[in-house]
């Protein structure tokens, strides 16, 4: 399973790995040349990544191919300077390597042979990088799907249905602040559950994610107080559910649901269609 995403930030297929790593919450880093950026790109400020002294690209690049198990290079046609050196400096540091053209291989292909590339090849942390070629308008987007659909898939294939470990028996999600809407209370969870974890709700349907011996009701009431004092989180849980005679076990259910449909927007499998 991947743990760490690497870009440099300097061409879409950069970008869209550094965003898809945000969406999922997958931690991220990357090193990228003193350079400016170029205008057809947004601005990498806000991805706080590592800058090099030097201003040559390819600095960057050779630190990156170091820094990750693996290199995916996508591409449409024939590979760019950059790109096309990151594929010699994977090979010159004996790292795995993956070159996918969308010319040649439709985005549902390329989303399964990343997922077999990553489970066979046990990579961890992956540098992602490509070209846009005459495709800028549609690889970033393409990238973007790709990568979360063939992460989406190792989580499938590695990992069973868990749910009854969530939470369970863990006090690091014990929180800092108590919620007070059944919104900040989701906020809450979201920022504690790991990737599997999210992507294991997600896979459920309400109904089983919801059945009576799920731990994660329990837990929600003990770290979140329901049965101690938390009112208005209580009201919210009554406000949204309209049961005006809630219960600390009603309330964690509204909870579990909203948080439920939270991450059906964010964490369900799509895999894309041939």
């Amino acid at each position: 399973m991947i743990d760490k995403i690497i870009s440099g930030g300097q061409t879409w297929p950069e970008i869209a790995a550094l965003d898809m790593a945000i969406k999922l919450g997958i931690p991220y880093t990357g090193w990228q040349p003193d350079i400016q950026v170029p205008s057809q790109l947004v601005k990498t400020d806000k991805y706080n990544l590592h800058t090099l002294p030097s201003n040559r690209p390819r600095d960057a690049i050779e630190k990156n191919v170091k820094e990750a198990d693996g290199t995916f290079i996508i591409s449409h046609g024939r590979l760019q300077k950059q790109a096309d050196y990151a594929r010699q400096m994977t090979l010159k540091n004996r790292k795995q390597i993956l070159g996918i053209d969308l010319g040649q291989h439709s985005p549902f292909e390329a989303a399964r042979l990343l997922a077999s590339w990553i489970e066979m090849n046990h990579i961890k942390s992956l540098f992602v990088t490509g070209s846009t070629g005459n495709k800028a308008s549609s690889i970033y987007h393409q990238t973007l799907r790709i990568l979360e659909s063939a992460i989406f898939e190792t989580l499938v294939q590695s990992s069973t249905p868990r749910s009854k470990e969530i939470l369970s028996n863990r006090d690091d999600g014990i929180p800092n602040r108590q919620p007070a809407t059944v919104s900040d209370a989701v906020e809450l969870l979201v920022s504690f559950l790991s990737l599997k974890e999210k992507t294991d709700i997600a896979s459920q349907k309400l109904e089983v994610f919801l059945q009576p011996d799920n731990p994660l009701g329990p837990h929600i009431q003990k770290v979140f107080k329901l049965q101690t004092g938390n009112e208005r989180l209580m009201k919210s849980c009554m406000d949204l559910s309209g049961d005006v005679a809630a219960t600390p076990d009603k309330a964690s259910h509204v909870i579990m649901k909203a948080l439920w449909q939270n991450l059906q927007k964010t964490h369900r499998l799509r895999i894309i269609k041939p």
